[in-house]
């Protein structure tokens, strides 16, 4: 049996895709058919997953449109695997969007950052760790930046919406 190291790793981050989005639904406590979903991919490979999976994920999810997008929107968001995904519910009422909670992600994710930065400066790490443990090490450390960068997107987006 030959397993492909990215197929599993495509079917975990849709799994994980599936799972933020129903936790997402049951923070809300609102009926998804009251709802938009849109997801803004983390890059091009995503999506391109993200298209060629959207029929399946929609009866997984059961909702009837999920949408890509580039823009960051001010709905209740959370981040994927694949991207950040957000949910728009019909009454605005129905959401509030919860600044400590983005707060909350932007702190956990510095926090890992920074514990993957003490472990990629030490040099015992460098020299006994296999080099593909060092090079995950290397890419989890870019990928959760990249998350974090997001993450302060939405919270920018968030401050400049309640100023106004």
């Amino acid at each position: 049996l030959h397993i492909e190291k990215n197929s599993v790793e495509q079917v975990l981050s849709l799994q994980n895709l599936v799972c933020v989005v129903r936790g997402l639904i049951a923070q809300s406590n609102c009926k998804l058919s009251n709802a938009k979903l849109y997801v803004r991919p983390s890059c091009d490979a995503s999506k391109v997953l993200l298209e060629y999976y959207i029929p399946k994920l929609k009866k997984l999810i059961n909702v009837n449109s999920i949408e890509l997008t580039d823009s960051i929107l001010q709905s209740q968001s959370s981040q994927s695997d694949l991207g950040i995904v957000f949910i728009e519910f019909e009454s605005a009422n129905d959401v509030n969007i919860d600044r400590n909670k983005v707060l909350s992600e932007i702190e956990r994710l510095t926090n890992f950052i920074k514990s993957n930065e003490e472990k990629l400066n030490n040099d015992n790490f460098i020299k006994n760790a296999p080099h593909s443990v060092v090079e995950g090490a290397r890419k989890l450390l870019s990928d959760n930046i990249q998350k974090r960068n997001e993450w302060y997107a939405i919270l920018k987006n968030i401050d400049e919406n309640s100023e106004s």
